[in-house]
């Protein structure tokens, strides 16, 4: 799991925002046929001055989403727990020449049943894309914000929510990319050969106090 944390509560402040009636131009989900669909809206990437707490990749796509859509999508696959033959689906916009990509994704079961009643509002997911049978895909929701982290054809990528001011955005992009070093996923499948970090040749080492970085290249 990505980001599963027992010190969560209720209390937490939610910094998202609702975008259904900006101008902001969704990219990614449009299509999407799930009852709770989440739409990815596309915003220019920020500059390392405007974020806070993360050292921004070399290269990546910024995007918004609507915080009642997710808090919806997620609410209703907790509603499936238990229910094997119940799959949801969640469109995600990965990097070229892959763009978006609609993935099939339920529970991945690895919440205690005590732990998840005591916070409903948590989801670990786990799935494929529909498009390519061979994809790995975590998605982790901690009841106000996503992370994500996706392999495809041995190449990983992440989804990695930062606040951008007062808004919660979701930058995604490729592991080869990421300027700071990241912690192991715990291995939700003790059978799975997969490899849930990249291989140290496929990421950049670079000191994690590194903080003069401004990134100009989009994925878009």
């Amino acid at each position: 799991m990505i980001l599963l944390s027992c010190s969560h509560t209720k209390k937490s402040t939610d910094t998202s925002i609702s975008v259904k009636n900006t101008n902001r131009k969704g990219v990614c989900g449009l299509d999407n046929v799930d009852e709770k669909k989440v739409i990815w809206y596309a915003m220019d990437n920020p500059t390392a001055d405007k974020v806070t707490g993360i050292i921004l990749p070399s290269s990546f796509s910024t995007y918004v989403l609507d915080s009642e859509q997710l808090r919806a999508f997620y609410t209703n696959v907790n509603a499936s727990i238990g229910k094997e033959e119940i799959v949801h689906t969640i469109s995600i916009p990965m990097p070229k020449p892959i763009n978006c990509q609609v993935f099939e994704v339920r529970p991945s079961g690895v919440m205690a049943p005590e732990l998840q009643a005591k916070f409903p509002e948590i989801a670990s997911l786990k799935g494929t894309a529909v498009s390519h049978g061979g994809v790995d895909c975590r998605l982790d929701y901690d009841g106000n914000k996503m992370r994500g982290q996706i392999i495809w054809d041995e190449l990983v990528y992440y989804i990695t929510p930062i606040n951008v001011g007062n808004t919660v955005c979701y930058i995604v992009y490729a592991a080869s990319d990421a300027n700071e070093p990241r912690t192991q996923p715990v291995d939700q499948n003790k059978n799975s050969k997969k490899q849930l970090i990249p291989p140290k040749s496929r990421v950049t080492n670079i000191n994690a106090t590194q903080t003069n970085i401004n990134p100009t290249q989009s994925n878009h």
